[in-house]
């Protein structure tokens, strides 16, 4: 049994543009770790939202709209998602 433990972060609460995780074994040692960034194609709205605290994002904004679209990433992730005999844990994942 491995684990799945992953995060994402949104440039405007909805559209993604990071993509984290980290794969353990059962002993809950990394086996493999990656961060996609992801191009939103999208306004970045991190600060002066409503009803929300600000959020302060690991990489710029242009290394961000640098990186490739989601589409691009949509079967990796799917197939890492759906992959066999993986426990998974979301970050926040009600968010």
């Amino acid at each position: 049994m491995r684990y799945l433990f992953f995060d994402i972060e949104c440039c405007d609460g909805e559209h993604i543009c990071e993509f984290g995780y980290v794969i353990t074994d059962e002993n809950f040692k990394p086996v493999k770790k990656e961060v996609l960034k992801i191009n939103p194609d999208k306004p970045f709205r991190i600060t002066g939202r409503t009803n929300h605290a600000d959020i302060e994002l690991f990489f710029s904004e242009q290394d961000y709209k640098k990186s490739p679209l989601f589409i691009n990433y949509y079967e990796s992730i799917k197939n890492l998602i759906e992959y066999p005999d993986l426990i998974i844990v979301g970050h926040a994942i009600g968010n």
